[in-house]
């Protein structure tokens, strides 16, 4: 994967050495008994490991260790310990079947001035969280998901239209696709001006998403935490990213907008139910932040999904072709497809699971917080360490995955033609904090592919002379992954 200078610049991470320079060092060491910690980077004091990270893509680097240091692995960044979990059956031991210990985010409170820590990804466990789950379970759960389908269905149209323009604006124009799918959910479809008010909330979902990256990276994280007069740093200077209050700016702009300009259609209900002894205010808050990450949450993942997807399309004509054939033979060539197709489809439920796969969304997952000193498989894990599910390796995994950088659905069907148990479920996160959107975001995901590959060849642009024009995709790294690249949606005869 080829790394692209995105939302974190370079020497930024020069900062640290900068400021510190000639100050007393000290590494903090940990009681461990008899166990030692994992495996990884030899670090050095004070800074850990922070200065052997990537600073243009810290992932790759997260990629490197996995494969050197193996299923599980610690480095330090600054003062904190940070446990890279890299199989899924680590992950699932740990972050689900000991989630009582593995589910705090403690990590962020260092962020408290950044606006950020209401996100539901970053709330600490408690009575908060436990209302936001609320909400969640209440206005997304699988049950409900067919209720969407109306609107998911309108959103698929309305994109088939939007890429057919020369040259579509890929990723403004799926952005408002899914951004039109939660506006649905939460606000219902009775809004006037809607089209104009789903891109206005999807730019200003967008600058606040792209704040979120990097505010939220693990590298930044651990740079507040030690140097916590680093919020104070003037908006000009490093990019202003580590400036707090700009970030508060950007993200009470989303946050207390959406609040202000709509009434939630469903979620007020809940209001007057048992609320776990939150005041009115907390409850109000709540209901403000589960509204704007389901807006932020929403529009990246799927987002990010889908021009993974348009990628490996266009650089995999065989795949594109072969879900084609499916969706002609089972569909026809009259209508598009619907939710009653998608069991009937097998190769296409396929291709979106490598897409899920082939190249991670969300490759660290969102952190959890250990609670509490533990020990598993031989090894000491300190309270207070940062514990990521690794989806990146996890995904990546070569004795799951043969030849992982492959995208191959083939890998999930099984020789009687039928979809393997291997739902990747991992690339939505695990124990208390697994993403309590992803069957909305599957969904949403599913309708958009099979409605894309029933209208369009997605090709390599051409120049004036009818050349193919191929060039390799810039990926822009944080907390999610989004390539960025040039291609074509040409109609197909029938559509």
């Amino acid at each position: 994967m080829e790394p692209s200078s995105s939302s974190l610049p370079a020497y930024a991470f020069a900062l640290p050495l900068v400021l510190t320079g000639g100050l007393a060092l000290r590494y903090l060491r940990r009681r461990n008994g008899s166990y030692g910690l994992p495996p990884g980077p030899k670090g050095i004091p004070f800074f850990g490991s922070a200065l052997s990270v990537n600073a243009e893509n810290p992932l790759e680097t997260f990629m490197d260790w996995s494969r050197q240091y193996g299923d599980i692995m610690h480095c330090r960044i600054f003062s904190r310990d940070f446990i890279f979990l890299n199989t899924e059956r680590a992950a699932q031991d740990l972050l689900e079947r000991r989630s009582r210990l593995y589910s705090d985010r403690s990590g962020f409170d260092s962020l408290e001035d950044y606006g950020v820590l209401l996100n539901t990804g970053t709330v600490r466990y408690g009575p908060t969280w436990r209302f936001h789950r609320k909400l969640y379970s209440h206005i997304m759960r699988e049950s409900v998901t067919p209720n969407f389908h109306a609107a998911q269905y309108r959103k698929a149209s309305e994109l088939l239209s939007s890429l057919s323009t020369d040259p579509p604006e890929l990723r403004d124009n799926l952005d408002t696709f899914s951004v039109g799918i939660v506006l649905s959910i939460l606000y219902g479809d009775n809004i006037e001006h809607r089209q104009e008010l789903e891109k206005d909330i999807a730019k200003l979902t967008s600058t606040c998403a792209d704040r979120f990256k990097i505010v939220a990276s693990d590298i930044v994280v651990a740079t507040i935490n030690a140097l916590p007069f680093m919020k104070y740093a003037p908006a000009w200077l490093f990019g202003g990213i580590f400036n707090a209050a700009e970030s508060r700016k950007i993200n009470d702009a989303l946050v207390d907008g959406l609040y202000e300009r709509l009434v939630v259609a469903d979620a007020v209900q809940l209001l007057d139910q048992r609320t776990d002894h939150l005041d009115e205010a907390s409850i109000k808050q709540s209901i403000k932040h589960v509204c704007a990450t389901s807006f932020l949450a929403g529009m990246e993942t799927t987002t990010s999904a889908l021009l993974i997807f348009v990628l490996a399309m266009l650089q995999n004509p065989e795949v594109q072709r072969r879900g084609q054939e499916e969706i002609d033979h089972v569909v026809g060539k009259d209508r598009l497809p619907t939710f009653e197709d998608r069991e009937s489809m097998p190769y296409l439920e396929a291709v979106m699971r490598e897409t899920l796969r082939w190249r991670s969304v969300v490759p660290t997952g969102v952190p959890h917080c250990l609670t509490e000193d533990d020990v598993y498989e031989g090894y000491f894990f300190p309270k207070g360490s940062v514990v990521i599910g690794h989806t990146g390796a996890i995904s990546h995994d070569e004795s799951r995955y043969p030849s992982p950088s492959t995208f191959l659905p083939e890998r999930f069907i099984l020789p009687d033609g039928t979809l393997n148990d291997d739902t990747v479920s991992y690339a939505f996160g695990f124990g208390r904090r697994m993403c309590p959107g992803r069957h909305l975001a599957t969904s949403s995901v599913w309708i958009a592919i099979a409605s894309i590959l029933a209208s369009f060849r997605i090709e390599h642009p051409k120049d004036e002379r009818g050349r193919v024009l191929r060039s390799e995709p810039k990926w822009e790294v944080g907390l999610t992954c989004q390539p960025h690249f040039k291609c074509e949606f040409v109609p197909r005869e029938h559509s």
